[in-house]
């Protein structure tokens, strides 16, 4: 399914849109890092947070692609629904096991955290393999046109994280990394078993349907990882060369950014089945009010930010790199809102694929830039990087959007 097919069946619309869980599931995964970063130790949570940023960048390659594949291709597999949720269960007992060892790997490799190996696996199985279960589950209500219960089950981890890591705030004792990453893995675990209620069927040709839909649900999860590591893939590089404190104190600031933009990120995936559905004629009108709305946002948005980071001052002194980065990202909404419309563009003429390399092309610089910059500017240097591979893409997109234009240009003049 590309990100054209998935606009068309309304695939984005109801993930985004439908009541308010997305919205609590947002609110909730926020607010549970910023409980995280007042209970914990401020090395232990930047520590904790360069672990889930990994996890992230990992979970849409055996969570979101196979989902896809689950929802809308199973019968390009020759298989039924129930089928390939068994094989999608194999993917994640067999490869997310393997995934949580890679995380430990990226830990120890890039972040140099070499101790304390095992609760990064914990970390690993806890946000790939047992959230890919309540993904599973999820996305089977999603199947059966239950929106309200499929938002339900996506919110359900994190509203129950935050109720825990609230628990120790308001006892007013510090919460130990370890004491936190076996609880999360416990109440994820329980979410899990909870969901494991899906209808499975015996896949013919196991292993062949195994590979196909790890190589197909790889080639859709593509987009999330992109997207992930251009938000988070500077972390591990900045945990190991400026500090943990700083990756932590980053990512905090990445999540309130993502807080705020998410109106933005909801009216631009809105617009574009809107786009799809509408005649020719009435394209121009849907473009009208989609740049109009979403530009107006994100100007208020880049306000916001600047406004958001005195409030998080009372976080204390080591979460001041926190209220810095937050107030220099104003621009990420106005960026963020030029790279959509020009990601709704590709996809409307018909190029999600150059989207995609779009996207791809950015956390590859993402993660040069990070590694380049950090020992030039420190923890300044990670920000840099992000503004750098925002630019890389709209770059490219707009490239591309002239691209066709020059081709046509050269035929007329022949």
């Amino acid at each position: 399914m590309s990100i054209r097919t998935m606009a068309a069946h309304g695939v984005i619309r109801q993930s985004l849109l439908h009541g308010a869980w997305p919205w609590i599931r947002m609110g909730a995964q926020t607010a549970t890092v910023v409980v995280l970063a007042v209970a914990m130790d401020a090395r232990d949570f930047g520590r904790y947070a360069t672990a889930l940023a990994i996890a992230s960048c990992i979970a849409p390659l055996l969570v979101v692609g196979p989902a896809f594949v689950y929802l809308d291709s199973h019968a390009s597999f020759g298989s039924t629904r129930e089928q390939i949720a068994t094989v999608w269960t194999r993917a994640l007992l067999v490869l997310g096991f393997v995934a949580a060892v890679g995380l430990a790997a990226c830990m120890a490799l890039l972040a140099g955290e070499w101790r304390q190996w095992t609760l990064w696996c914990l970390v690993g199985l806890s946000d790939i393999v047992l959230m890919g279960f309540v993904e599973m589950r999820a996305r089977r209500h999603q199947a059966a046109a239950e929106f309200n219960s499929m938002g339900a089950w996506q919110a359900a981890p994190h509203i129950v994280r935050l109720g825990l890591a609230a628990l120790f705030l308001r006892a007013g004792v510090e919460l130990p990394l370890s004491t936190w990453v076996w609880l999360a893995f416990g109440a994820t675990f329980v979410l899990a078993l909870g969901a494991n209620n899906v209808k499975r069927q015996d896949a013919p040709r196991g292993l062949d349907s195994l590979v196909r839909l790890v190589r197909v649900g790889f080639r859709y999860g593509s987009y999330g990882v992109a997207k992930h590591v251009i938000a988070d893939g500077d972390k591990a590089f900045v945990a190991r060369i400026a500090a943990p404190v700083a990756s932590g104190a980053l990512f905090l600031a990445q999540r309130v950014v993502d807080l705020v933009c998410f109106p933005l990120q909801v009216a631009i995936a809105n617009a574009l089945p809107r786009l799809l559905e509408a005649q020719p004629e009435m394209r121009a009108g849907v473009w009208r009010r989609a740049l109009l709305w979403s530009a107006l946002y994100a100007a208020m948005a880049s306000a916001l930010l600047i406004g958001l980071s005195d409030v998080l001052r009372n976080l204390g002194p080591d979460y001041t790199i926190a209220v810095m980065a937050i107030a220099w990202l104003w621009w990420l909404p106005i960026l963020g809102f030029i790279r959509g419309t020009l990601g709704n563009a590709a996809v409307l003429s018909g190029r999600s694929d150059a989207y995609v390399r779009a996207l791809s092309l950015g956390a590859g610089i993402r993660i040069l830039g990070a590694i380049c910059l950090l020992g030039l500017f420190g923890w300044q240097g990670a920000l840099a990087s992000l503004l750098l591979a925002e630019c890389v893409v709209i770059v490219y997109l707009l490239a591309g959007l002239r691209r066709p234009r020059a081709v046509a240009a050269a035929g007329a003049n022949r």
